[in-house]
């Protein structure tokens, strides 16, 4: 792909996240409404396209390789996600509320190393705190946190997508 057109789909992808981060944060009820849907749908897409591929690209040929486990319980999981909406709610809470407090302890943790190497921190810290925060009470109040949860990860999109675009602009265009 040339550089020029390698450029131009960064910056669309940039925008993208820009553009889903604001709409994550205007809309965080309707989607929390039906982010069983989304998720499901996500699930069997993916679950979809793995088992798809594994048959394709003839990755049955390797004993080692498990993306077509991977694919079905991505279909069983979407399936069962889409068909039971009030029960897959408390579920898809439960996993992301779980999955932000690891990965906002596993973030933290990595920001003492970078302090400890003298490089900021501030914006960085105060985002893995309020995601702490916020998976901790999502694992308390189950359902009823979700809409917060979408807040942030809207807030999350906006700032890869603002951090994608500094990034471009900062790097030097490369010669052909």
């Amino acid at each position: 792909m040339k550089q020029s057109t390698l450029r131009i789909v960064e910056i669309l992808l940039a925008v993208c996240m820009l553009v889903l981060g604001c709409v994550a944060c205007l809309f965080s009820h309707e989607i929390a409404e039906s982010l069983h849907y989304i998720i499901g749908g996500l699930m069997l897409a993916a679950g979809m396209l793995l088992c798809i591929r594994y048959f394709l690209h003839k990755e049955y040929l390797d004993s080692g390789n498990v993306q077509f486990v991977l694919g079905l319980i991505g279909l069983v999981l979407g399936v069962l996600i889409v068909s039971v909406p009030a029960r897959s709610l408390v579920f898809i809470s439960v996993v992301w509320g779980a999955w932000s407090v690891v990965k906002a302890i596993h973030e933290l943790n990595e920001l003492v190393q970078k302090r400890l190497q003298g490089e900021p921190i501030f914006f960085k810290t105060i985002f893995s705190i309020a995601e702490l925060v916020l998976g901790t009470v999502l694992l308390m109040e189950l359902t009823e946190a979700i809409g917060h949860h979408v807040i942030l990860l809207g807030c999350s999109f906006i700032s890869h997508g603002l951090r994608n675009l500094g990034a471009l602009f900062e790097r030097p265009k490369e010669r052909k």
